[in-house]
C-alpha cells in the first residue's frame, strides 16, 4: 500500500512540473472506438479500459488496507472515490476530510472537480471559493498560485474580485512573486477585460516591491510543516484572544460559524460592521478592531484594517482620528489606500443599521 502511494505522488510531482493545465480535454473511450476504424487505435483504447479497470482494483485494495492503517494518509485514495460519489454528502464529507488533510496527490482530482461544477463544490456547507483557492495554493505552492491566476484571467465579476484578494495576501515572498508575475503580465497584455487588465496591473504594481530575502526558500508543505506550524499560536488563536480581552466573546461563535478558517480581512469587516450596527458592543468592537493590528498578515489585509479604523472614527464625528488611521493607511499600504479613496464607494453610516 505504501508503495502504491508513493507512485501516486511521484506521479503527481510529475504532472506538476509539465505545468498544470486547467483545460484538458479527455475523448471518451466509447467515442474514439466508434469513431476510428484503425484495428491499432481499437486496440490500444482496449488497453486503455483494461487499465481503468485495473485502476478501480487497485484503489479497491488500497481502500480496504486503509481501513485497517493508522496513518491518516492512507485514507486518501478512499475519499478520492468518495469524492466522485452522485450524492452531495457523501462528496461533502470527502471535501471537509481532503481539506484537513491537504495531501498533494490530491490536488489534481480537487482541481477537476472544483472546474466541474464550482457551485456544487461551494454549495451549503462545503468550503467557500475563497478557501478552495487558499487550499491549493497551500498543497502546491507552484501549481496553486498558476491554478489561481488561471481562473483570474477566465473568473466572473464576483470570482476576479476575491482572487484579487487571495492573491494579494498569499504572494508575500520573492519566490511567490517570481512565480506570479510573469503569468499576470501575459494577463495585463492580453486579457479582452479591461478590470482584469487593470486587476493584473495593480497586482504586478504591488507584487515589485517584494525584495528577495535571505529567508526566502521554498515551503514545503509535508506533514512535518504542518506538524510544526499547529504548534504556534495560529491566526484564528490569536483572534480569540483579542475577542475574550475586549468582552466579545460571545460574537466569535458569530464569526467561525460555517467558515473553514477566519481570514484577517474577515474578522475586521465583521467587527466594523458589529460596530455600526451593534449600540450594545459597540466601543468593545471597536477595541478589537484596534486590537487586529498586532496580528501579523498581508499589506491589503492591514490597510484594510487601517482604513476602516478611519470609517469607524469618521461615523462618531472623531475626524482627527479618523485622518490619522488614512494617514498611517497612505504610508503602510498606498495601494489600499489609493483603490479605496478613489473608487466611486459612498460611505453611508446609515447602512449598516440594524
Amino acid at each position: 500500500m505504501e508503495e502504491s502511494r508513493c507512485e501516486l505522488i511521484e506521479k503527481e510531482k510529475l504532472n506538476l512540473e509539465q505545468g498544470y493545465n486547467s483545460k484538458k480535454i479527455v475523448l471518451p473511450l466509447n467515442e474514439l472506438t466508434s469513431t476510428l476504424d484503425d484495428s491499432e487505435v481499437k486496440k490500444l483504447a482496449d488497453q486503455v479500459k483494461e487499465l481503468e479497470n485495473e485502476k478501480l482494483i487497485l484503489l479497491g485494495k488500497i481502500e480496504k488496507i486503509a481501513s485497517t492503517s493508522l496513518d491518516p494518509m492512507s485514507e486518501v485514495a478512499s475519499l478520492l472515490l468518495r469524492l466522485k460519489s452522485q450524492k452531495p454528502e457523501e462528496q461533502g464529507k470527502a471535501i471537509d476530510t481532503l481539506f484537513i488533510l491537504k495531501d498533494p496527490v490530491s490536488f489534481e482530482p480537487l482541481t477537476q472537480f472544483f472546474l466541474k461544477d464550482k457551485k456544487q463544490a461551494t454549495n451549503g456547507y462545503n468550503p467557500s471559493i475563497r478557501e478552495w483557492y487558499e487550499l491549493f495554493i497551500q498543497m502546491n505552492e507552484n501549481a496553486g498560485i498558476e491554478f489561481a491566476i488561471s481562473q483570474f484571467a477566465e473568473g466572473d465579476r464576483f470570482e476576479v474580485t476575491m482572487l484579487n484578494k487571495v492573491l494579494l495576501e498569499y504572494i508575500d515572498n520573492y519566490k511567490r512573486k517570481q512565480i506570479a508575475i510573469p503569468l499576470l503580465k501575459n494577463i495585463a497584455l492580453t486579457n479582452d477585460n479591461p478590470s482584469v487588465r487593470t486587476y493584473a496591473k495593480l497586482l504586478i504594481k504591488n507584487f515589485e516591491k517584494i525584495k528577495k530575502s535571505s529567508e526566502d526558500g521554498p515551503i514545503k508543505y509535508t506533514p512535518e510543516y504542518y506538524e510544526n506550524l499547529n504548534k504556534t499560536p495560529q491566526r484564528e488563536q490569536k483572534i480569540f484572544v483579542i475577542f475574550n480581552t475586549c468582552n466579545i466573546s460571545h460574537l466569535f461563535s458569530k464569526l467561525s460559524t460555517g467558515h473553514n478558517s477566519i481570514p484577517h480581512w474577515r474578522t475586521t469587516s465583521f467587527l466594523f460592521h458589529e460596530f455600526m450596527a451593534n449600540t450594545i458592543d459597540k466601543k468593545s468592537c471597536l477595541y478589537a478592531l484596534e486590537k487586529m493590528l498586532s496580528i501579523d498578515t498581508s499589506e491589503s489585509s492591514k490597510g484594510f484594517n487601517l482604513y476602516l479604523l478611519a470609517m469607524a472614527e469618521k461615523s462618531q464625528g472623531n475626524m482627527p482620528k479618523s485622518e490619522n488611521w488614512l494617514s498611517k493607511c497612505k504610508d503602510e499600504a498606498p495601494l489600499i489606500y489609493d483603490f479605496f479613496t478613489n473608487s466611486e464607494m459612498n460611505f453611508d453610516p446609515s447602512q449598516f443599521k440594524l
